[in-house]
């Protein structure tokens, strides 16, 4: 979960930091650089606090032998979704920006060099993804994140696929 830092920031501004640059195109962030405020990049230094602490736990319990269980796992491919990379400038002019930058890409090459032992991959067809969350995608986003899933190469890691179009009971 959330630190008590990240609570109450959530308390106070909900828990969705939108960009000052923000447009209302049905294109993901990925497939376009934008200019990043100061006071986002400082957003995602908050959250890079829990993610690094996270990653250092889960690799401290795996190497004493723990199964380590995680619904989600940093990746280099994807920008801006599945955990990938929120930063997506080529070169920031603001320092702010900058160092969130690069500890972001640190703390990616860390995560990429511990693989998971295995994956297990939802499945789910742009249509039940609307259905199951209403208004938080339109379906351009919804087809976009499933093409992007299946996108993400994953190395020698064993994937196991679930349709996650059955009921909730079923998957």
């Amino acid at each position: 979960g959330a630190s008590w830092y990240r609570k109450i920031i959530f308390l106070i501004h909900g828990t969705k930091v939108k960009k000052r640059n923000s447009n209302n195109s049905e294109e993901l962030i990925p497939r376009k650089k934008q200019k990043v405020s100061w006071l986002y990049a400082l957003w995602i230094l908050v959250c890079l606090f829990d993610k690094e602490r996270n990653l250092k736990s889960s690799i401290s319990a795996k190497a004493n032998g723990s199964l380590v269980i995680s619904d989600r796992w940093p990746q280099r491919e994807v920008v801006g979704t599945f955990d990938g990379s929120r930063i997506n400038v080529d070169n920031p002019r603001n320092r702010i920006v900058r160092y969130v930058k690069r500890r972001e890409q640190k703390f990616l090459l860390l995560a990429s060099l511990i693989k998971p032992d295995l994956i297990i991959r939802l499945r789910i067809s742009a249509e039940t993804s609307l259905i199951r969350k209403p208004g938080e995608l339109t379906m351009n986003q919804a087809e976009q994140n499933s093409k992007l899933l299946n996108d993400i190469e994953w190395g020698k890691t064993k994937i196991f696929d679930v349709d996650a179009d059955k009921s909730i009971e079923e998957v």
